[in-house]
């Protein structure tokens, strides 16, 4: 990944977290710019606009969390229960996180 590909990997990272904390109305560009320790201006060099961006972090997201259900599924030194089980553990931490944050109606 060359320099251009990591300050946006690192600005919507860092905006996710933005998100996650504050929701997407509650996330600024300004916010997310300051956790990415970018000026605000970059944002719009990596994205069209705050809506966006929000659905480039909820696609990450999710492909974050299919990758680690995966994982999860996928590990054959574990018993199919154990693997359930932990299946299940994860998606519970996970549904404690509200979906409603990532709101784009304000």
């Amino acid at each position: 990944m060359g320099k251009r590909g990591a300050k946006k990997e690192l600005i919507l990272s860092s905006g996710l977290e933005v998100m996650r904390a504050n929701g997407c109305n509650g996330a600024s560009v300004k916010g997310i710019g300051d956790a990415a320790q970018a000026p605000e201006g970059s944002f719009y060099n990596y994205s069209a606009g705050k809506e966006a961006f929000a659905i480039g972090a909820i696609e990450q997201a999710t492909a974050e969390s299919f990758r680690d259900m995966s994982a999860i599924l996928c590990n054959r030194d574990l018993p199919p229960v154990e693997r359930s089980g932990q299946f299940f553990l994860a998606n519970f931490s996970l549904a404690n996180f509200s979906l409603a944050n990532f709101s784009l109606v304000n």
